[in-house]
């Protein structure tokens, strides 16, 4: 069965996503009280002083649109059903109930026909996939947090993709760390008198300009406050309740001797990355053409409905998404990804084909009965 898919035929891959903001973005750190905080990550800063970042993790792009979106999509498209353990293992990553074991020949009929578990990976629990012991499947993907370009990321984003960042403020920033790298060029000797002097009138000079053309993540952020009223005080709904009333709302709460009914309207605060905003996350990859191809469809997949983080029911967290890829020296656009459209590179196009081609391969196997109860065995899985 899929006897010309090699597994073992796999390039590296590097990508590097843009997402822009097309609406404000909504990704929860912490709540205190009614006040939700933005998740953030500490960064050291252009003068080696710590400073937090907003940051979107990578488990939540990993998760939230590869893994349970194109999961999803190609069990659709086989028309197949999981057990329980399965389904956690293939949406949720599973999890280790005893000391693990090593069964390559497991390895290789996942990796076979599961192109998306080899991918993203998983903890095999006991008696899951037809085999006994738990078991580590090592995915293929390494999907980075993504971090706002702002000032605080200038450096890290400028050593991985400087195209990014306004043209003017690479050139400040370039000569400012050439300046402070030549500074440190010697370890075994403190830097000269000339030297230190070179490097402070250089950061005076630079360091306000990227500044200014670079502004911080906090003026980045904007205020969403909503209200939710009490509906029993709306005259237009007065006329759904009983009359005259006959008790208090579930939860309300009395207040002096004559037991007035306490306002249910609730203020909440939430803090946002607002529109406009773009983001970097670099993802490197070890993959097939196939398994490429199922990246490239799940990518298209949430191009149907491209919100990321929490509060979408508000319209919050749209997003465009652009990689570019780089393969040794050769590198360029790779794939575009918006609201019901998408652009796909040469590369890119030619991966779905392969995946597209090996999921209708799929489907006839799966019509034959012989082959059916064999893969089916594999997932536990039901017709």
């Amino acid at each position: 069965m899929f006897s010309d898919y090699d597994i073992y035929d796999r390039q590296r891959l590097r990508l590097h996503c843009v997402i822009t903001l097309q609406s404000p973005l909504s990704h929860i750190g912490e709540v205190s009280g009614n006040v939700s905080n933005l998740k953030t990550a500490k960064l050291i800063d252009l003068e080696g002083r710590p400073r937090s970042c907003f940051v979107y993790s990578g488990n939540a792009l990993r998760n939230g649109v590869l893994r349970r979106r194109g999961t999803a999509a190609a069990m659709d498209a086989l028309g197949l059903q999981t057990s329980p353990d399965v389904h956690h293992t293939l949406f949720a990553g599973g999890r280790l109930d005893r000391g693990v074991g090593n069964d390559m020949g497991l390895d290789t009929r996942i990796r076979q026909l599961m192109p998306w578990l080899s991918v993203l990976g998983t903890a095999k629990p006991a008696n899951v996939f037809g085999a006994a012991p738990p078991q580590m499947i090592h995915g293929r993907i390494a999907v980075g947090s993504a971090y706002l370009v702002c000032y605080e990321s200038a450096e890290m984003i400028y050593r991985e993709f400087p195209g990014l960042l306004p043209p003017d403020a690479v050139q400040r920033l370039q000569g400012y760390l050439e300046s402070r790298s030549q500074l440190a060029s010697n370890p075994f000797s403190p830097p000269s008198e000339d030297a230190a002097a070179h490097f402070e009138e250089v950061k005076r000079l630079a360091l306000p300009y990227i500044r200014k053309a670079l502004p911080t993540w906090t003026e980045y952020l904007t205020i969403d406050q909503t209200t939710r009223r009490d509906s029993t005080h709306d005259p237009a709904l007065q006329r759904f309740l009983p009359t005259p009333p006959v008790g208090l709302l579930a939860g309300d709460q009395t207040e002096g001797a004559e037991g007035a009914k306490k306002s249910t309207q609730m203020i909440a605060s939430d803090r946002l990355i607002m529109a406009g905003a773009k983001l970097y996350s670099r993802w490197d990859l070890y993959t097939t053409d196939v398994e490429t191809g199922w990246i490239v469809d799940t990518l298209l997949q949430f191009a149907e409905s491209p919100y990321l983080g929490g509060k979408s029911n508000r319209g919050n967290g749209l997003v465009s998404m652009d990689f570019w890829y780089q393969r040794g020296e050769e590198r360029g656009h790779f794939l575009t990804v918006a609201t019901g459209q998408s652009a796909l590179s040469e590369s890119a196009g030619k991966a779905h084909n392969s995946y597209c081609a090996y999921l209708s391969q799929y489907q006839k196997f799966l019509a034959d009965a012989k082959e059916s109860d064999a893969i089916r065995g594999l997932l536990n899985a039901q017709p």
